[in-house]
């Protein structure tokens, strides 16, 4: 249904609520009095129907009404009805002496004060102002930009990740390809402009959620043709297609682009976050094949993308710019345009308008704008029933910037009316609403009343179309302005829409004097449009109001290079310089000057002469002029190419890829043009020369060459066909100083340049224009004298070239021509790998079938490919494709070529080597069929295919076994890289890296680093970091074809080293590179600790798999990496551990990870209600260091940091993040990280925080948790002093937040042994458990217990107490350990009532846990005892058990089932009071339950029979047992202390300071006091030492030799509760230090007591 019945629907609820007394403003939750309301409700009814999105004429809409969407609209009433009544209900009328501000006035004032939906329209008023009140001069209202931070519109726009087929990733990197405006070419449209859609449950239990969509739909159906029909309706069977949408609530807020599917296609609605008006027609507007608005080709002009902001820099896809035709204008305010901080790393903006005036559009879009709806009118031909079924009935000739909707009737901008938008909708107050000036003519506008000295009425609405001349622009001067302004806002405003004339323009109000506007060249230049708006605030005061001078200008005003304008001011414009610059040097930078129309232009350098390039100022360095030699040897020009001087860059001291650009004036040229220079580039390290004519109606490169051409001007030329722009040389850096490159002699005249038909033996440098060639038998020798149909074209990388006889690279190239003495070829010596030379034909139409032929050789070892190919507005066209060598010989194929029109290519494909020259000859195109016997004699199939020849005329390519494709080049099976000899390894080294991967065998050349040997087999691919640089690369890539489809890459990796970079794996497409794995720092701890990784690969068929290492800081960091294997299919578990303790099942078919119940994903790599993260490695991170609150920053590191004794020996994973105390800081210095800047956090409910913290050192400082409200956090969590040198997990409760900060501040502390470091930080949607490994609970006074009475389940409460039950006959009469003790009071009971102890528990790594009890069953009516872990029964007892306490020990597993990890005590009374069930010293630690006494005689000769267990987390390597003497001379047992076997830690491999450790948990009995005894052995000149540690506590410690034999210690441990005990042992400095122990004893009792045999 359209918008009027709702419209008058809602007006008519609104005079019910008025007659009724009051009205509630739903946006704030005030009331207001019912005049106010009226008039805030009919200011936002007129501006939804005014809006860009309004009606084209309200009778053609009643004809139109849907009876299903009518019947949803008045639903829709109905709810806003119920909702204002139950607001009324609670609502107290304010009293009658309270006097405030009124209607809109008061609408602003609340909406300054936080008190409005973000979402809101007055949000995007405020936006739009620039106030000069006071002192504050051009501003926004003051507290806007915070709030308007909140739109649904940014938060979509940041989580946006629309997705991309595999052509439609390879057409946005196409630079012949395009698509009208943001219409991908590939993207498949809805054909039958239905689009059936279903709302999934995930979004459609929530009403509100439906309210939305509907909204947005409703949109599509009143400005579009596109229906979105429910999917199933009859309206959505009428569809040719079987696509439909379903709307879910995923992750973040996407959409395919285009139709892509067949059945279900997916638009992800992220709930909450994603789910605004706004957002949903962004998806939606993908989903009908729709690209963004900053990826349009011709962005540069309008916005600055600002990579060091944006996550994933130039590699973001939704950044990445695209080729486009762009026929509309780029429009800042459109629904696709993001907002100026979407992806940002650190808060700042990630995308800057040309025109900063106009930044507040950006995140203005309410959906659908007015250009938005001329964007789908045009993409999908949406007025072509209007013009009849022939097609011949005229459109309606729309004025002043509208045009034809679907509807057949004009849609105008806002502020137009009329059929044909020919008239102003304005107050007749105002005067006459359209001004037309004559050419220099200017005239006066006023606000009404001005001129007897004001004020202005209120209440009116002026609008004024100012017009001018074509050719002409028009400049408005505000003379005098006095508009009211309160609380930093306008109450009464002047709209100027000068940029585009249906877009919103900035609002200006307040005293202003002589400020000038001039319409931009990109929209509509002849037209302005002028709003004066002193109704929606009318109870305000009135100002004197303004005056301004409107003019038409004859040239470019300051609009016409946005780059120019100073950002922060609005600008007067004084003059423009009309001059040419005489040349000795640039000007700095560049003014402005009117545009040049066709008019002769000339740039020599010489001393006089006026040139008409200048240096600009937004590039990275500049042109300079010079005569003879450059200053750098061996790059540059000698001498001018004539006269005295020239331009050239500099390239000394300049870095890679910096650009120099000379730009010219704005150029306007109504006929061909020909643009002729010399260039000189000559040097090693040459970059390249681009000239390109920058254009509003898209860019075109005119020119482009790169790397060396030789010590030589050469002179080229081409035509410019009528256009308009600025002519730019574009000069880029290479990667040394031997760049320099120079031009000279540069003339833009009016004419074709003449074209060149005769190439004795060259070609020309550029190819020029001429007329398109019909029907005509064209051919190509290549001999002296002969005119060839073929020429070089600018934009590719290399030129073909004419040769005679051999090429001049040996074993590659023909020896001679096929015919006559020339041929072409392309010569691969100096060239990149996949560079491309292309030959190319005049535009040729043929209306009857032609013949091509041609004769072709390719020959080399690494030959790339040769393809043919009629490049065509109806459809591009391959003729031909070959690759790899077709032997040392000619071919001559032919091909029909069908009637058509187009250019014929011909284009050589360089390999990876520069055995790799084809060559083509004796080409001609004649009308005809070929008529040709091609047979398999001929070659026709490539080297992975087999020719079969089927008759005499025709054959077929059958592919060998593991190929498919047209030409056989397409891997089907799997691909191995294990490096051995023989093997076809599917990786090969890149060109684009900074040095090689190499093969080896046996150990690296570097000690301490490196494998020793392969994973398997023999050999392995390393990096050979001696020698490199910090930060170098090398990479392997892929180089076959993959069938596109699931794959499993699996490899071994091994990064041992102190100096170890980082090792990542990388899938690129043609606009995009995903990181799929990224290890840095060292991960193996020794020389053969080879770690695999399996990844899940959706692999596009041309798809590159990057195996990247980059160099770390020293030469100690060589990365090893063998048994590639690349797989079809997903993922199998048997091929690599689960991550996260999954557990694999099924291996025997192929196996599926089962995750721990908080993690998901095919390798349990994901965790489940994970909000942000940050892990200080590759990928992004929630927290960002805050200047001007601290006093130094945080520091990232994955190696000890610079202090010894203070700060982690070791990393967690990778990076780390910490605070170095020692440099120049004082105690109670801070550094603080917070999410201010960088996230918007909102928790509906309790979450999570948890980190690890490592707070090493004797004069450590404090860490401090602060979370809650922005500006208002409060501290959450503490600690202070040192905890020695372990990473220690916490978990931090945070509480339901709005608008979440969250800081973490780290104190230095007295001294500089005070470095805190922090790692893994991650913040979860849920609560945390609030219970850490070990607990207890011994129920003695002043101490908490972990378990806790159930609140709502259960009838009775268990008690504590320290003495005898007050029932005869049953209970304790003391307790098991201590004094106090848990029971249930069973008197005053009944039979069955519970009572119960619970707790969630959180689950170690492996899941296995020890819960220990002691219970007490006595009483003649006893009921029962049962612990339940995960709602299944692990312990039932019941019926009397004597009067005593009973032991219990119970292994837990935490990983099995999917319940939660709930623990529960429940007693049940029986049938009368002497049923008191008590239970005491509850333990619950992790690992499997031991009970004492316990030993370790590591006779069984496997270490895991011993009760200790190595560590497996924060170590570096592990005890061993041995039977013999070690295998190191001088160090070490010879026989075990008792028995045969002993422990032992292998120090050889090994560093100084390696520690290995043996550790458990061990119950503690009711007295606590317990003995260890050991024996150990400390032998050899370099022995380090040996520590027992009692829960992080040391109770004994040697170190240094202690001689050959076996000594005994004892130790009396006396603890309350379960303890963790260690034996660490510490490699010394050198191998001779292998420490030993044997006969572990721990016993309940004090030592004295003799030991047990």
């Amino acid at each position: 249904m359209g918008l009027l019945q709702p419209a008058v629907v809602l007006l008519l609820l609104l005079i019910v609520l008025c007659i009724a007394g009051h009205a509630v403003d739903r946006y704030n939750g005030r009331v207001i009095g019912k005049k106010e309301a009226r008039i805030v409700l009919n200011e936002l009814r007129k501006r939804h129907v005014s809006h860009v999105l309004k009606r084209s004429t309200d009778s053609e809409l009643n004809s139109e009404i849907d009876e299903e969407e009518a019947d949803v609209e008045l639903a829709m009433i109905e709810r806003e009805l119920e909702r204002y009544e139950n607001e009324l209900q609670n609502t107290e009328d304010k009293g009658p002496n309270q006097r405030e501000a009124e209607g809109g006035e008061k609408l602003i004032q609340e909406a300054l004060k936080g008190n409005v939906d973000p979402d809101s329209d007055v949000v995007n008023l405020l936006e739009s102002m620039y106030v000069d009140e006071g002192s504050r001069h051009n501003q926004h209202p003051e507290g806007i930009e915070n709030i308007a931070s909140k739109k649904g519109k940014v938060f979509g726009d940041t989580h946006d990740g629309h997705r991309l087929t595999q052509k439609q990733i390879e057409e946005l990197n196409q630079m012949n390809g395009g698509r009208k405006k943001n219409f991908l070419k590939s993207a498949t449209l809805w054909t039958d402009n239905i689009i059936p859609y279903t709302i999934d449950s995930s979004l459609s239990t929530d009403q509100s959620n439906v309210d939305v969509l509907n909204k947005a739909i409703q949109q599509f159906t009143d400005y579009t043709c596109l229906k979105w029909v429910p999917y199933g309706s009859a309206e959505a069977n009428k569809a040719s297609y079987s696509t439909y949408i379903e709307f879910i609530s995923g992750s973040g807020c996407w959409s395919y682009v285009g139709r892509v599917f067949d059945d279900k296609q997916q638009i992800s609605l992220e709930d909450p976050g994603c789910v605004s008006v706004s957002t949903a027609v962004h998806e939606m507007t993908h989903a009908i094949g729709q690209e963004h608005e900053q990826s349009r080709n011709d962005r540069d002009n309008y916005v600055t993308m600002l990579w060091s902001n944006i996550q994933g820099g130039e590699t973001n896809n939704n950044m990445a710019k695209s080729n486009t035709y762009d026929y509309n204008p780029y429009d800042y305010e459109s629904v696709l345009q993001y907002s100026l901080t979407s992806f940002s790393t650190n808060g700042q903006p990630t995308i800057e308008f040309k025109d900063r005036r106009l930044d507040f559009l950006a995140d203005s879009a309410t959906g659908l704008m007015f250009y938005d709806i001329q964007d789908i009118t045009d993409g999908y031909n949406c007025t072509a029933p209007c013009r009849g079924t022939d097609g011949t009935t005229p459109l309606k000739q729309c004025q002043n910037g509208g045009f034809v909707l679907h509807t057949c009737n004009c849609h105008c901008p806002d502020g137009l009316t009329g059929d044909l938008c020919q008239s102003v909708r304005t107050d007749p107050e105002c005067g006459p609403g359209i001004i037309t000036l004559a050419d220099g003519e200017s005239r006066t506008i006023t606000s009404p009343n001005f001129i007897n000295g004001g004020p202005y009425p209120t209440g009116k609405e002026c609008v004024w179309l100012v017009k001018v001349m074509p050719g002409k622009f028009v400049e408005m001067t505000i003379e005098e302005m006095d508009l009211t302004t309160a609380w930093s806002a306008c109450d009464h405003w002047l709209e100027i829409q000068y940029n585009l004339i249906g877009q919103t323009g900035p609002r200006r109000c307040g005293k202003v004097r002589k400020e000038t506007y001039v319409t931009a060249l990109n929209g509509n230049p002849t037209l302005m449009l002028l709003k004066f708006d002193s109704a929606f605030a009318s109870t305000a005061t009135a100002g004197k109001g303004f005056n301004l001078t409107v003019s038409s200008m004859g040239g470019a005003g300051i609009t016409t290079s946005p780059a120019t304008q100073n950002p922060s001011t609005l600008y007067p414009v004084t003059s423009f310089q009309t001059t040419l610059y005489p040349v000795t040097s640039f000007p700095t930078t560049q003014t402005s000057s009117p545009p040049v129309v066709d008019q002769d232009l000339h740039c020599t350098f010489e001393t006089g002469t006026s040139c008409f390039l200048n240096n600009i100022n937004n590039d990275d360095f500049d042109w300079q002029i010079q005569r003879n030699n450059t200053p750098s040897f061996d790059t540059g020009p000698s001498s001018a190419y004539e006269g005295q001087l020239y331009s050239y860059i500099e390239t000394s001291s300049i870095r890679k890829d910096d650009v120099a650009i000379l730009e010219s004036h704005y150029i306007i040229t109504t006929t061909t043009f020909c643009l002729s220079f010399a260039y000189h580039m000559y040097g090693a390290t040459i970059g390249t020369l681009q000239v390109a004519m920058k254009s509003p109606n898209g860019d075109q490169y005119l020119f482009s060459k790169q790397y060396a051409q030789g010590n030589k001007w050469i002179v080229t030329s081409v035509d410019v066909p009528p256009s308009n722009g600025k002519i730019q040389f574009i000069g880029i850096r290479g990667s040394g100083y031997w760049s320099d490159i120079a031009v000279d002699d540069i003339h833009f005249m009016a004419g074709s340049c003449n074209t060149v038909t005769s190439f004795p033996t060259q070609f020309p440098t550029t190819q020029t224009s001429s007329p398109s060639v019909e029907d005509q038998d064209l051919h190509c020798t290549f001999e002296t004298g002969t005119s060839c149909f073929l020429n070089n074209i600018n934009n590719d990388d290399f030129d073909w070239q004419i040769q005679s006889g051999n090429t001049p690279s040996l074993s590659t190239g023909p020896s001679s021509a096929y015919e006559g003495q020339l041929y072409s070829y392309i010569e691969t010596s100096g060239i990149l790998k996949d560079d491309v030379a292309i030959l190319e034909s005049h535009y040729l139409i043929t209306t009857t079938t032609f013949c091509l032929s041609f004769a072709y050789h390719m020959y080399g070892a690494n030959i790339g490919s040769l393809q043919v190919a009629l490049k065509s507005p109806n459809g591009d066209q391959y003729l031909l494709s070959k690759q790899n060598s077709q032997g040392d010989k000619w071919i001559v194929t032919s091909v029909d070529v069908p009637p058509s029109n187009g250019k014929i290519q011909f284009i050589g494909i360089r390999g990876n080597g520069f055995w790799g020259d084809i060559a083509v000859d004796d080409i001609h195109f004649v009308a005809g069929s070929c008529n040709t016997v091609i047979d398999c004699t001929s070659n026709p199939c490539g080297p992975n295919a087999l020719c079969v020849q089927e008759t005499s005329t025709t054959y077929r390519c059958d592919c060998h076994p593991g190929f498919t494709g047209v030409l056989c080049d397409v891997v089907l099976g799997h691909a191995n890289c294990t490096f051995e000899k023989g093997e076809d390894c599917f990786l090969e080294n890149s060109n684009l890296d900074d040095f090689d991967w190499l093969l080896n065998s046996g150990k690296t050349p570097t000690e301490y680093t490196g494998p020793h040997s392969a994973k398997q087999g023999s050999q392995y691919a390393y990096i050979e970091t001696t020698g490199r640089l910090l930060g170098q690369k090398a990479m392997f890539v892929n180089k076959y074809t993959f069938e596109s489809g699931d794959r499993c890459l699996t490899f071994a990796y091994l990064m041992y080293g102190k100096t170890v970079g980082t090792l990542r794996v990388l899938q690129k497409t043609n606009m995009n590179t995903i990181e799929i794995f990224s290890k840095s720092g060292e991960h193996s701890n020794y020389y053969a600790d080879w770690k695999m990784a399996s990844l899940d690969i959706y692999h596009h068929m041309n798809d590159t798999i990057v195996f990247e290492a980059t160099r770390g800081k020293s030469f100690t960091g060589d990365i090893a990496l063998d048994d590639i294997k690349y797989t079809n299919g997903r993922c199998a578990c048997d091929q690599i551990t689960c991550k996260n303790g999954g557990t694999c099942l099924n291996k025997q078919n192929g196996g599926f990870c089962q995750c721990p119940p908080d993690i998901t994903g095919n390798r349990c790599e994901k965790k489940i209600g994970l909000m942000a993260s940050c892990t200080f490695d590759d990928g992004p991170c929630f927290l960002t260091d805050i200047n001007g609150q601290d006093t130094m920053d945080w520091r990232k590191a994955a190696w000890p940091t610079f202090n010894t004794f203070t700060g982690p020996s070791k990393p967690l994973d990778g990076f780390f993040a910490y605070i170095e105390a020692s440099v120049g800081l004082k105690p109670g210095d801070n550094a603080i990280f917070s999410s201010a800047t960088t996230s918007q956090l909102s928790l509906s409910g309790p979450s999570c925080l948890r980190f690890f913290y490592n707070m090493n050192g004797i004069e450590i400082g404090t860490l401090r948790v602060f979370a809650g409200e922005r500006n208002s956090e409060q501290k959450v969590w503490s600690l202070s002093g040192n905890q020695n040198d372990h990473w220690i997990p916490v978990a931090v409760y945070i509480p339901p937040t709005n608008d979440l900060v969250i800081r973490i501040e780290a104190i230095r502390g007295k001294g500089y042994l005070s470095d805190i470091a922090i790692d893994t930080i991650e913040l979860f949607d849920f609560p945390c458990p609030e219970v850490s490994l070990p607990a207890s609970c011994t129920f003695e006074a002043k101490t908490d217990c972990f378990l806790k009475n159930d609140k709502t389940f259960d009838d009775f409460d268990w008690n504590v107490r320290d003495h005898p039950t007050s029932s005869d006959g049953t209970g304790p009469s003391r307790a098991a350990e201590g004094n106090f003790y848990a029971f249930i009071e069973t008197t005053g009971r009944r039979k069955g009532d519970i009572a119960t102890f619970k707790r969630l528990l959180p689950v170690p790594a492996d899941g296995k846990m020890c819960l220990t009890f002691e219970y007490h069953m006595f009483g003649k009516h006893m009921g029962s005892l049962e612990v339940l872990f995960r709602n299944t029964t692990v312990f039932y007892e019941f019926g009397q058990k004597g009067d005593k306490w009973n032991k219990a020990d119970l292994n837990l597993n935490g990983l099995s089932g999917t319940a939660v990890p709930m623990l529960q005590f429940t007693a049940t009374r029986g049938c009368g009071f002497q049923s008191e069930v008590a239970i005491d010293n509850i333990q619950l630690y992790e690992g499997e339950c031991v009970s004492l006494p316990v030993s370790c005689t590591f006779e069984t000769l496997n270490i895991q029979d011993c009760f200790l267990k190595n560590d497996k987390t924060f170590d570096d390597f592990d005890w061993k047992v041995n039977d013999r003497p070690t295998s190191s001379g001088g160090t070490g047992p010879s026989r075990a202390a008792e028995g045969n076997v002993y422990a032992f830690v292998e120090t050889i491999g090994r560093r100084k300071g390696d520690i290995a450790t043996l550790e458990r948990f061990v119950p503690v009995p009711a007295d606590g006091k317990m003995c260890l005894t050991f024996e150990y052995h400390m032998f050899g000149r370099h022995m380090g030492s040996l520590e027992v540690l009692l829960q992080n506590t040391t109770v004994f410690y040697e170190f240094g030799d202690k001689g050959n034999k076996w000594n005994k210690a004892e130790l009396n441990l006396n603890s309350s509760a379960v303890q963790m005990l260690q034996f660490t042992a510490t490699r010394g400095c050198g191998f001779q230090s292998e420490v030993a122990i044997d006969n572990i004893q721990l016993y309940e009792g004090e030592c004295a007591v003799p030991l047990p045999t």
